[in-house]
């Protein structure tokens, strides 16, 4: 289907009960699908059809994580990671930030998976 490109877009943002339903219904995008109820979401759309989506979610974003080399082995980086983790208590998603290979080993024990894509910061 193309579109008339003559139309101009609606622009809107959804309410809590369409956000749910693009959720289920997806967008044909790769990214992972953010939480419905910590996200606030713009569509434009020609006669009815959703054309563009944008999706802000309020996440845990972990971006300063160092330990001294000498702890390295010995398992602190990971308990202090937890600790952190269990302050989430609104269950947002949780997001890490890192350039360091050892912490992108404990980000994967402890269930993160990279995400495809660039990480950008404003």
């Amino acid at each position: 289907m193309t579109l008339d490109l003559q139309k101009t877009p609606v622009i809107r943002s959804l309410n809590l009960d369409e956000r749910r339903s693009l959720h289920l219904v997806g967008t044909g995008s790769d990214e992972p699908q953010p939480k419905p109820e910590h996200s606030l979401v713009v569509v434009a759309e020609i006669d009815e059809r959703v054309v563009v989506t944008i999706t802000a979610e309020r996440v845990w974003m972990v971006s300063n994580f160092w330990a001294d080399h000498s702890l390295r082995g010995t398992g602190t980086a990971e308990r202090t990671a937890r600790e952190i983790a269990s302050m989430n208590s609104e269950g947002l998603t949780e997001m890490l930030c890192t350039t360091s290979r050892h912490v992108e080993l404990l980000a994967h024990r402890m269930g993160f998976t990279p995400v495809k894509g660039t990480v950008f910061r404003h």
